[in-house]
């Protein structure tokens, strides 16, 4: 009885702590990138909407160029900067066509403080348009409550808790079958 009883036990312990390790030995990327879409037509740009996906976003923080993106945490401190290319200029082999009304994305890294980005006239400084990203980052959240970024307990948590109890559990079976044979 006593065999079987540590056979069974070690059995699930080997199942609760072979996933734990597992977590930390397997690659896990949940890098995320924020895609915001935007409009532009003469002066005005107009936030569309946003969202969030997983993958990496281009490394442009160092461009300087027409527009000037913030990305923005609580109390809309910035978080970074980066530059936007005008997206109304398209460059061909012999100059190039201005396009006055167009729709443009925006990508950048999808932290857990961003809650907005800023678009503003690199000459002036001017605030041309703000998103608010906050909706995205729920929407992404909803769809993927497994996200470090999006659960308040780490699965490796949830897994050594219910090993211990498991345990707890085995143990005190154990200790009932003694205390009657």
């Amino acid at each position: 009885m006593k065999t079987s009883f540590m056979f069974i036990m070690g059995i699930l312990m080997v199942l609760l702590v072979v996933p734990a390790a597992a977590q930390d030995i397997i690659p896990n990327d949940t890098t995320k990138t924020m895609i915001l879409h935007f409009h532009i037509k003469g002066n005005t740009i107009t936030f569309l909407d946003a969202r969030v996906i997983y993958g990496h976003s281009p490394d442009n923080l160092d461009i300087k160029d027409t527009f000037t993106g913030k990305m923005l945490g609580s109390d809309d401190r910035q978080i970074q900067k980066f530059g936007i290319s005008d997206p109304r200029i398209t460059w061909l082999d012999k100059g190039h066509l201005f396009t006055d009304d167009i729709n443009f994305s925006v990508k950048v890294p999808a932290t857990a403080d961003l809650t907005g980005v800023g678009i503003y006239d690199t000459k002036t400084g001017k605030l041309l348009a703000r998103a608010d990203t906050t909706q995205a980052m729920k929407d992404f959240c909803t769809a993927h409550p497994q996200d470090p970024d999006c659960s308040s307990f780490p699965l490796w948590m949830i897994v050594a808790g219910a090993g211990a109890l498991v345990l707890f559990a085995g143990t005190g079976w154990y200790f009932l079958k003694k205390k009657k044979a």
